[in-house]
């Protein structure tokens, strides 16, 4: 599973990307399921352009599993 999340400022992050980034961490790591990270810049710049949150299908599955008990 990916999560892309696109950056709409031309300077800096912009709050919703920030939000959402912080959200997905928050929730994910005190429950020690593993993702990867990218960031994506602009060619020729230092400008974000997206960041994308990606998990294999057993962590994904795992996350599922512990939002579940969480959730109940």
């Amino acid at each position: 599973m990916v999560i892309s999340i696109k950056n709409h400022l031309k300077d800096g992050v912009d709050l919703d990307c920030f939000n959402i980034l912080n959200l997905i961490y928050r929730i994910i790591g005190p429950l020690g399921i593993r993702f990867d990270q990218q960031m994506y810049l602009y060619p020729n710049s230092e400008r974000l352009a997206r960041v994308t949150v990606s998990f294999k299908k057993e962590d994904y599955d795992a996350l599922n599993s512990k939002m579940k008990e969480v959730c109940a």
